[in-house]
């Protein structure tokens, strides 16, 4: 039977997930092997670099995918509307932890909203993704929106 085909978003997802295993493999065979008097540290550097650029890999593949969407826009010219999914964001939240709820959720847009729920600013995927490359998943969105 035929599987459903993917977008590239959740293939790139799963490309990420693979890549991990991959990271946590080699590690482990580096620590197997130095435990048998074989140290390989070439295998600790790939495992490390492995385990690294899975994560961003899927984050590109997401942005590209929107970027397609947008590029394309057929329902935009269409319609005049594109349809998008969004998610609210406080500024004190880290960007991590913002990237973590929205990948699940297939979210596009983040709304900043301050404590009387204003608009400071909206992200999209491509500036959260800029922003942890930037400035790492500890900043906040506050000091994303202030770059």
């Amino acid at each position: 039977m035929r599987q459903p085909r993917r977008g590239a978003g959740a293939a790139a997802a799963t490309a990420a997930r693979v890549g991990r295993a991959a990271g946590a493999v080699l590690a482990v065979a580096g620590v197997a092997l130095a435990a048998a008097g074989l140290v390989v540290p070439g295998l600790f550097v790939l495992a490390y670099l492995v385990w690294t650029r899975a994560e961003p890999e899927r984050w590109e593949a997401a942005v590209a995918e929107e970027r397609r969407r947008l590029r394309g826009g057929e329902t935009l010219r269409r319609h005049g509307v594109l349809p998008v999914r969004a998610l609210a964001a406080h500024p004190d939240v880290p960007l991590g932890q913002l990237a973590r709820r929205l990948a699940p959720r297939r979210v596009h847009v983040v709304l900043v909203a301050g404590p009387e729920l204003e608009v400071l600013g909206v992200l999209d995927e491509r500036a959260l993704h800029e922003g942890l490359r930037a400035l790492g998943p500890r900043a906040t969105v506050g000091q994303l929106l202030r770059r």
